[in-house]
């Protein structure tokens, strides 16, 4: 009958079993409390459906029923979803600004300002070293100054440009380190989905496994910005965030795909991920992207002729023939590469992969690619400043005379090799001193051969002779609006005209040939100059300067603070402004990860002070449970008491 006593042991070894689970629970969460990533659990119990049930034919009369006990419904992660998104979204963040604030950092290093061996200090002691040969010109020991602190500020653009270049490199290395710490995270999340499908399949609760998946994602998360949707199987699917509908999943449920790093030929990063990727080299699948687009998804199709790559459409884009090796180039119908493909070995002859271009929105990867753009940004700056530096300082020094000099010997002062007379192809890279001059530093042009105002002398050709004494005036021609110059000579004492007059361009790139087919000299009008020079007469030094002619060291001296063209500046301001810039973009940085850790942190200790385990909590639980436990068992020994009182003490009559 329902109220018998043995009903009733039933009942009290309900209760004794499920408090010995609470206690083995809360035991589970003291012992977890340093365990990152644990979630503190909970014994969830509820009433054991009552006795009888409802039915027309129950036992026991009508009006009545009996409880049976407890039973522990699910051990329960105290765990708050939405406060899990929060974090993963503001993790992420956190991520980008972290790398941009280190790469800045980096970059800082690199430029040292401000310091006494920075480039700003160097550049002033170049400056000062020509502003001094402007009044020693005959000066060997001062000639040599020029070339030491001009070495050093170009071994200084030289060892600045390589330092980015080095800081490039190891961002990109970091990439790829951090893509595949993305794979190795995926592959383990869908090994975790599979043991939870299982496991949740046979009716139990795998909350350990669950916090492992969740430690990973918030360290995917932290990566890369991501999507996670849970399946009904208890498995989840994980997309990143910013890719376009239907777009192929990082995880989706028990299997992945692998995230990859090309580059384009232009030396920027692509990102994307790869379907089925057995048929490609598993670290690089893809090494060389060009011209393909984003957020499409492109098929590579193995054949025994060859390999094909279409287009979401089934358009062919490019091909490439079977006989190419691991390496295989697929170009388009104009020859032009746009995919290169690292296989297995041998090539396959058959299957297919699927890929897409990824356009990466947060995340440390992102961060990694927006420091990569500020080097890249520096780099560019700190070339244009070596180059207008090359390009203002030949310009003057090649229209000019050193000492012993009686013709004009265009020698520059730049070169783009440590070895060669170039200058076209100048950068922070590779900027070197004229060898000549390291070698002969009389050779300098401290002397102009014409007023260095006017401009700088490239030909004098015909009949220029040394005892006739030339000048070239300058005027304004009201009749067509234009300057001119005119070469002239002394002659008896009166000066002469030696040919006609000339239109001038104050370009800086187009010459002006003045005189006449026996006599004539051949000048660029200067172009770095913030102002015309005045109207009047120039004197040409010819056939040589008079000793102690500084005029050409002094006009490059000068030219410190002068208003480049290619600038928009003085040099000077040029490289402070870009060291301000740089200056607030690592404080920007700097603020954003401050700003941005004390948010994750605040979010971090509210999702402790639900999920994680407070000791003293534990301890309250397990008295409570340890009470419960004690009861259920004095009651079975009240139970057990009275079967024996009815078993073995009742009389017989």
């Amino acid at each position: 009958m329902p109220g018998g006593t043995f009903f009733s042991i039933n009942t009290a070894l309900r209760g004794l079993m499920a408090h010995q689970k609470a206690m083995q629970t809360t035991a589970h969460n003291i012992a977890n409390a340093s365990t990152e990533g644990y979630t503190r659990q909970r014994v969830v119990m509820v009433p054991t459906p009552a006795y009888p049930v409802p039915a027309m034919s129950r036992p026991g009369g009508q009006g009545w029923q009996v409880g049976t006990g407890v039973d522990v419904q699910e051990v329960r992660r105290i765990r708050d979803e939405f406060l899990d998104q929060q974090i993963r979204k503001e993790t992420g963040t956190l991520g980008q600004w972290e790398q941009i604030q280190y790469v800045l950092q980096q970059v800082e290093v690199v430029f040292n300002e401000p310091s006494d061996t920075g480039l700003s200090t160097l550049m002033s002691q170049f400056w000062a070293a020509w502003q001094e040969l402007s009044k020693n010109a005959e000066s060997l020991p001062v000639r040599r100054t020029v070339i030491e602190t001009a070495n050093a500020l170009a071994e200084a653009f030289r060892h600045s440009a390589a330092q980015l270049n080095q800081l490039k490199n190891d961002i990109d290395k970091s990439i790829e380190l951090k893509v595949q710490e993305v794979n190795s995270i995926a592959q383990q999340i869908a090994d975790l989905n599979g043991q939870i499908k299982n496991i949740i399949a046979a009716g139990d609760q795998p909350n350990d496994l669950m916090d492992r998946r969740d430690l990973l994602l918030d360290r995917l998360s932290k990566i890369v910005k991501i999507n996670v949707v849970n399946n009904d199987d208890g498995t989840i699917n994980v997309t990143l965030d910013g890719a376009p509908s239907g777009a192929l999943s990082l995880i989706n449920s028990t299997s992945y795909n692998n995230l990859f790093m090309a580059k384009t030929p232009a030396n920027e990063i692509k990102l994307g991920i790869i379907e089925n990727n057995s048929l490609l080299d598993k670290d690089k699948p893809i090494d060389e992207i060009n011209g393909l687009s984003e957020e499409t998804r492109y098929k590579i199709e193995f054949t025994p002729n060859g390999v094909n790559l279409y287009d979401s459409n089934n358009s062919p884009v490019a091909s490439a023939s079977s006989s190419q090796g691991v390496e295989v180039a697929l170009k388009d119908r104009n020859n032009e590469p746009k995919l290169t493909i690292i296989t297995v070995t041998p090539l396959p002859t058959s299957g297919d992969v699927e890929f897409e271009i990824l356009n990466i929105n947060n995340g440390e990867i992102k961060g990694l690619l927006k420091g990569r753009e500020y080097v890249d940004s520096y780099l560019a700056s700190l070339n244009t400043l070596a180059q207008e530096l090359a390009r203002a300082i030949n310009a003057q020094h090649q229209g000019g005379l050193g000492i012993g000099d009686t013709t004009p010997t265009p020698r520059p002062f730049f070169v783009d090799s440590d070895n060669s007379d170039s200058t076209t192809g100048i950068t922070a890279s590779n900027i070197y001193i004229y060898k000549d001059l390291i070698e002969k530093p009389m050779h300098i042009a401290a002397a102009a051969i014409i007023d260095p105002q006017l401009g700088y002398v490239t030909e004098l050709g015909g009949g220029l002779v040394s005892n006739n004494v030339y000048r070239i005036k300058y005027e304004y021609d009201s009749s067509t609006s234009e300057d001119i110059v005119t070469l002239e000579k002394l002659s008896d004492g009166n000066w002469v005209s030696v040919g006609d007059s000339k239109s001038i361009k104050w370009d800086g790139t187009t010459p002006v040939t003045v005189g006449t087919n026996t006599e004539t000299i051949t000048f660029t009008p200067r172009k770095y100059t913030t102002t015309k020079p005045p109207y009047g007469n120039y004197i040409v030094n010819w056939p040589a300067p008079a000793p102690g002619d500084a005029s050409n060291a002094l006009a490059i001296a000068q030219l410190q603070s002068t208003v480049i063209e290619g600038l928009g500046s003085t040099f000077d301001d040029y490289y402070k402004n870009f060291i301000a810039k740089l200056g607030v973009d690592a404080h920007e940085a700097e603020r954003m990860t401050t700003n941005q850790g004390v948010l994750v942190t605040q979010l971090t200790n509210r999702r402790e002070s639900i999920s994680g385990v407070s000791i003293d909590e534990e301890m309250a639980y397990m008295i409570q449970f340890l009470r419960g436990y004690e009861a259920a068992a004095r009651l079975m020994t009240t139970l057990d008491e009275m079967l024996d009182v009815l078993i073995n003490r009742m009389a017989v009559h």
